[in-house]
């Protein structure tokens, strides 16, 4: 079954050549598509039959490489499918299990963190580690999941000031609270607090973990 992130790679594969032949202007810049329904884009797990043409829309955008956007911090963040060759999380096909604990990861830390962004670094090395899942136990696998959130519009990448260097920058990020999967994944279809159900995860909680990483 071919999911929408499984047709963004094979139309972005297919588009680069045909840019580049007719559109030279294009060339030097990453290749971004986005697959949406009704305006809202379609999540990377959804199977590719569930797209509607006649209310589905295919953005192509184009990222210059010293842009401060959300693609220059994807590019920043890079991707994991190559470090991990032996780990067993190149190619890994996330479900919408995945796409749900990280929800709800992220949701826990950002209640500490909150009103700043959770740090990305920290995130993705002391906190998605503590998970109890195959993609979880490889910086890889964690990386591209967050890359996942990012380019499906789940989760929004910022850049933040250094707590060690003010006049520095660090990557940032922070849940789309409005999203109807986050909604779903946190308060369940009724959006009631009361079915938020925190995710399990080995040793102490995740916001002991960002108390004392802060602290």
């Amino acid at each position: 079954m071919a999911t929408v992130e499984d047709a963004r790679k094979a139309l972005a594969e297919a588009l680069g050549p045909i840019l580049a032949a007719n559109l030279p202007q294009t060339e030097g810049y990453q290749i971004r598509l986005e697959i949406l329904e009704n305006g809202r884009k379609k999540l990377g797990f959804v199977s590719c039959e569930d797209w509607k043409a006649e209310i589905g829309e295919i953005h192509i955008k184009f990222t210059p490489a010293p842009a401060r956007g959300q693609g220059a911090f994807l590019d920043a963040i890079g991707g994991g499918d190559a470090e991990d060759d032996e780990s067993g999380t190149q190619g890994y096909v996330y479900t919408e299990q995945d796409y749900s604990d990280l929800v709800r990861a992220l949701h826990d830390v950002e209640t500490v963190c909150k009103p700043d962004p959770v740090p990305l670094r920290h995130f993705l090395d002391s906190c998605l580690p503590m998970l109890d899942c195959d993609w979880c136990k490889w910086h890889g696998g964690r990386v591209n999941a967050v890359r996942r959130g990012i380019e499906d519009g789940i989760i929004f990448p910022s850049w933040m000031p250094d707590p060690d260097n003010p006049e520095a920058l660090v990557k940032g990020l922070r849940l789309d609270n409005y999203h109807p999967f986050v909604l779903k994944v946190l308060y369940g279809d009724g959006r009631s607090r009361g079915d938020f159900k925190p995710v399990e995860i080995r040793g102490e909680p995740l916001s002991q973990t960002v108390i004392e990483g802060r602290g």
